[in-house]
């Protein structure tokens, strides 16, 4: 089976069917005065779905909901241990509207992670051609990027996250077959992230940059990389 076959297969398998219309030829538009191609809408509901032999969960994201997410995610942003990165320790009703205007961005995509069925963190993917990052890396007109909240401590550990991590990244090259790389921008005191991106070796650190808000590194995982072959 070649490369192009097998990732087509690997769609059919893990993708909601909601996900699975073939990729439209290009329609481009603009945000902000920016240039950059029309992005699908996002379907509520269950997005990704897979076993992870390693750690023995199957791993699930979905949308998240207001109604359904906004107590947990509202307890997530005021844990100490992620407002300290986040720094997002609002009340309720301000981080109901974050939410909300999350899944009102077209660029963004913000999801629940899950294992066996139990949300454990909060992971927001994004267009990077659109968004705040583009100016400061090389990137196509499909590529992805991502900022991660683990909100339940019992999910940490280098098992569980080289399971969500190799899992999130799986779902973005399948949901966008024209995908060539991933980013992302921790913080660049965060340097527990390295020790559980070095070894899925696809993911690596390529330069620390200065937003206006913060010092950032630049990660990123190719899909060549990641697929182990050609594209």
């Amino acid at each position: 089976m070649t490369d192009h076959a097998l990732q087509r297969d690997e769609r059919e398998r893990y993708l909601a069917p909601a996900l699975l219309a073939t990729s439209s030829p290009t329609a481009m538009t603009q945000t902000d005065g920016t240039p950059h191609p029309r992005r699908p809408t996002d379907p509520p509901g269950e997005h990704y779905r897979r076993h992870v032999p390693e750690i023995d969960k199957t791993l699930s994201l979905r949308l998240i909901d207001v109604e359904e997410d906004g107590e947990r995610f509202h307890r997530w942003q005021n844990d100490p241990r992620v407002a300290a990165f986040w720094e997002y320790p609002f009340d309720r009703v301000t981080l109901d509207d974050m939410i909300r205007d999350r899944l009102a961005d077209a660029h963004c995509t913000p999801l629940i992670g899950c294992f066996d069925d139990q949300p454990f963190a909060y992971l927001e993917c994004y267009w990077v051609a659109e968004d705040r990052l583009a100016p400061y890396c090389e990137h196509g007109p499909f590529d992805q990027g991502i900022h991660v909240l683990v909100g339940e401590a019992v999910h940490l550990g280098k098992a569980n996250t080289l399971a969500w991590l190799n899992g999130l990244s799986h779902y973005l090259f399948l949901r966008e077959p024209r995908c060539q790389t991933l980013f992302g921008e921790p913080n660049a005191n965060n340097r527990a992230i390295l020790r559980y991106t070095y070894p899925l070796n696809a993911w690596r650190k390529r330069y620390e940059f200065d937003f206006p808000h913060k010092r950032s590194m630049l990660l990123s995982c190719s899909r060549q990389d990641f697929f182990g072959g050609d594209s």
